[in-house]
């Protein structure tokens, strides 16, 4: 994401996410920096595609990294609740969906369906599978 917002002149340098993992974090009040400021995800969030802003509210929303996105699927989501069974463990976290992140995934959803539509129209089978 950041990446994509650097490339895009969006955000002038991307955090190097390397080090934040062992950092200490910024204890309440300290004047240290934090690691993105709110201006930087206005800015990703006004330039994204629905998609890519779609992902960047799951992750904000739900403290979701990379993995959880590409592990997402329109199955863990029912209504305004995800549902994402951890990849290592299994374990089962459900997260309340803000009413943004609804919308727009709610935006998403309408844009697939119509475009399954079309696609049936013009007898192509579509398949969500990324092997195929």
């Amino acid at each position: 994401m950041f990446t994509f917002a650097e490339e895009t002149d969006i955000v002038e340098k991307a955090p190097k996410l390397k080090g934040v993992k062992n950092a200490t974090r910024p204890r309440a009040g300290s004047i240290e920096k934090p690691l993105y400021t709110l201006d930087d995800l206005n800015r990703l969030l006004k330039k994204a595609d629905p998609q890519l802003k779609a992902m960047i509210m799951l992750a904000l929303n739900c403290g979701f990294g990379p993995k959880d996105i590409r592990d997402l699927t329109w199955d863990h989501i029912d209504g305004e609740r995800v549902t994402l069974p951890r990849s290592k463990t299994g374990v089962c976290q459900t997260y309340l969906l803000w009413l943004e992140t609804r919308a727009l995934l709610e935006e998403i959803q309408q844009r697939r369906a119509a475009l399954i539509a079309r696609m049936a129209r013009r007898r192509v089978q579509h398949c969500d599978n990324p092997m195929y």
